[in-house]
C-alpha cells in the first residue's frame, strides 16, 4: 500500500522527493519539467520498462524499491543496483540508440514519475549547474559499477554474500533487521552466483551467528565480521 504523502497529482515545485540536480532548477524550468512528464505506480514485481525498448523518458524514482538489471540470453539475469528514491535512471541508450541498455523492475510498490527526454535535454542544455551535477551523478554511478565488477571478478564467493548483506543493510535499509525483498535466486544474480551457492553461504552465515534469517526476514548479528569477511574476499 502507498503512503499518503505518495499520491498522484503532486507539481514538481512541491515534491520533496527530487534528486540533487533538481534542487538547482528555477521555477521556471521545474513548471516546464511538470508540463512534460506524468506518474504511474507499480506494484511489486511489475515491469517499470524493459531493456531494448525506447529511451522516451527518464525516469525519476519517488517511492519504492526497484532492481536494474541486464537480461542474459533470455535466461539469467545480472542485476547491477537496487534504486532508490531520488534515484534519475536513464542511460547511456539516451545519447547512443535511444534504447534501454537494462531493465527496471519493482521490487516493491513504487511510484515513478515519467519525465520526456526532449523537456530533460533542453534543461540540460541550458543550466550548466544541472548538468554538471547531473555528470556528477553519473560519474559515482560509474564508479559504484566499477567497484562491483571488480568485487564479483576478484572476491570469493563468502566475501560477494557479505559485502551485498552489508550493502543492503548500510545503503538500502539502514537497519540490521530487514526484509530483503530480493528472493535467493536474485541474491545469487547480484552476487554472480548459483542460486544453490548463495542459500549455501546464507546457511553458513547463519550457523555462524553472523545473520538470522526468518524467512524474507534478515536480521545482521555480526556486522564487524561481515565487514572482516567482505574485506578479505
Amino acid at each position: 500500500m502507498f503512503e499518503e504523502n505518495f499520491v498522484n497529482g503532486n507539481i514538481c515545485a512541491d515534491c520533496f522527493e527530487k534528486c540533487e540536480p533538481f534542487l538547482q532548477l528555477s521555477e521556471n524550468e521545474l513548471n516546464y519539467i511538470n508540463d512534460h512528464r506524468y506518474e504511474a505506480k507499480f506494484k511489486t514485481g511489475e515491469i517499470i520498462f524493459k531493456q531494448g525498448s525506447p529511451t522516451s523518458h527518464i525516469v525519476s524514482f519517488s517511492y519504492g524499491l526497484a532492481k536494474m538489471y541486464i537480461e542474459v540470453n533470455n535466461q539469467r539475469e545480472v542485476i547491477i543496483s537496487i534504486v532508490q528514491p531520488t534515484t534519475l535512471v536513464g542511460g547511456p541508450g539516451i545519447y547512443l540508440d535511444g534504447r534501454h541498455k537494462y531493465s527496471l523492475s519493482a521490487l516493491k510498490d513504487s511510484l515513478v514519475c515519467f519525465i520526456d527526454v526532449d523537456a530533460f535535454k533542453e534543461i540540460f542544455r541550458n543550466n550548466s549547474k544541472f548538468a554538471e551535477l547531473m555528470i556528477r551523478d553519473i560519474s559515482l554511478k560509474d564508479v559504484r559499477l566499477m567497484e562491483r565488477l571488480v568485487n564479483v571478478s576478484v572476491k570469493q564467493s563468502h566475501g560477494r554474500i557479505a559485502e551485498i548483506l552489508l550493502y543492503l543493510s548500510n545503503t538500502i535499509f539502514k537497519s540490521e533487521k530487514f526484509d530483503v525483498l530480493l528472493s535467493r535466486q536474485e541474491i545469487a544474480d547480484i552476487t554472480g552466483m548459483s542460486k544453490e551457492g548463495a542459500i549455501r553461504i546464507l546457511k553458513e552465515f547463519q550457523q555462524e551467528k553472523l545473520i538470522k534469517c526468518d524467512a524474507q526476514i534478515i536480521t545482521v548479528l555480526d556486522k564487524k565480521k561481515l565487514l572482516e569477511i567482505s574485506q578479505i574476499g
